[in-house]
Order: C-alpha cells, then sequence, then structure tokens
C-alpha cells in the first residue's frame, strides 16, 4: 500500500504539476475500493489543491472481514503460488470459453482475463489482496473527519466489501458525511461490465457537476 500510495503522489508531481500546470491548479481524485483508501491518504499527505474526491465502494476499513473465504484461502503465502500455477496451466482458450458463460462480465475483459491470468499476474494479485486485507482495518479517523467537506462516498446495497452494517455506521459516526447508494444491480467490480460502468460514470459526473459549480 505505501508504494502504491507513493506512486500516486510521485504520479501528480512528475506528470501533472511539474510539466502542464501550476502548483494551485484544482485537483479532483476519484478512488474505487481501495483507491479510495490511498486517495484518502493522499489528501493527507500531500499539499497540492485537491478541492473534491469521490470514492466509489471504498473499503477503507475492515477489508479482510467481506473477503469470502475462499479468497481468504487463496490469499495465503503456500496457496497463491498453488492457485497461480494451476492458472497458469489452463489454456487461454479453455478460459475464453469458460468465462463467456459469464453473465456480466464485457466482452473486453473476457479477453483481457483469459490472456493475462496466467502465474504471475494471479500471484500478484493475491499478494496484493493479502498485504491489503492486513493492512486495512480499524477505521482510521484521522483520515476521514479532516476531509469530510471534500468527500464524496459511494456504495452499492450488495457490496461484500462493505455490508450495509458497516455503511449504517459509518453514517452514524459521520452524520455530515456525503454517502451515496446506488442501485441494487451494481456490484463491486462495476469496471468489467460495461453498462455497470456507464450507470456509475453517470452518476458520478453528476456529483461532480454539483460540487465543483
Amino acid at each position: 500500500l505505501e508504494e502504491q500510495l507513493e506512486h500516486k503522489i510521485a504520479f501528480l508531481r512528475e506528470h501533472v504539476f511539474a510539466r502542464h500546470h501550476p502548483p494551485d491548479t484544482r485537483v479532483v481524485l476519484v478512488g474505487h475500493s481501495v483507491g479510495s483508501y490511498i486517495a484518502l491518504k493522499m489528501m493527507q499527505r500531500t499539499s497540492y489543491n485537491i478541492t473534491q474526491s469521490f470514492h466509489l465502494f471504498p473499503t477503507f476499513q475492515n477489508l479482510h472481514d467481506g473477503l469470502a473465504i475462499p479468497i481468504k484461502l487463496l490469499i495465503q503465502p503456500g496457496m497463491r503460488h498453488v492457485a497461480g500455477a494451476l492458472a497458469h496451466s489452463v489454456p487461454t482458450a479453455v478460459k475464453r470459453f469458460f468465462l463467456g458463460y459469464h453473465p456480466t462480465l464485457g466482452e473486453n475483459a473476457k479477453h483481457t482475463v483469459a490472456s493475462h491470468f496466467d502465474y504471475s499476474v494471479l500471484s500478484n494479485v493475491l499478494y496484493m489482496a493479502y498485504r491489503e486485507s492486513h493492512e486495512i482495518c480499524e477505521l482510521e479517523h484521522e483520515l476521514i473527519a479532516p476531509q469530510l467537506d471534500r468527500t464524496h462516498f459511494v456504495y452499492s446495497p450488495q457490496d461484500q466489501y462493505t455490508p450495509a452494517a458497516q455503511v449504517s455506521a459509518f453514517t452514524h459516526q459521520y452524520p455530515q458525511a456525503s454517502v451515496h447508494i446506488t442501485e441494487e444491480h451494481i456490484m463491486h467490480a462495476f469496471c468489467v461490465c460495461p453498462e455497470q460502468s456507464r450507470e456509475v460514470a453517470e452518476k458520478v459526473a453528476h456529483l461532480l457537476a454539483l460540487h465543483l459549480q
């Protein structure tokens, strides 16, 4: 997580401000899942003029609790290498065949998964999940409270990573927080589904228009 955070801050410093824009340029951050945690950390650590941030299905507390039991097993050090080796041994054509039955994956997502779902990718994904799930634990008050006047949180009713009880507890603790709920069918990994991606994008665009006037 620390390396991901440093990478994002370096991108702003070297590819946004150093080349094209003055230091007081207004910045809007949009983070999804663990990316919302990273965006909040960026707001906490930098002095850039981050005027608004939008957090889509944010996982900034108790991430391990939201993981399905098979995922909790697969992210363990020994198991993730086994899973990577098994994924690598499956021919791409077989992966494409089974992915064809997935009800929500877009065609581009199916092609990407089938082509790149190998040992290196899967073992690294599981390693990142292991680290993130053990580092994102208790809600950090100092990460949330100072940013509330410029943050907006978007949740899905069916997101296993941010269950309704967690969202309810968050809104109770921070009643002034800008919290928005998507339609019931929107899943956590909405970005692999073109239709759901469009719906979330429209919602974020609406919120941007409201808060950037």
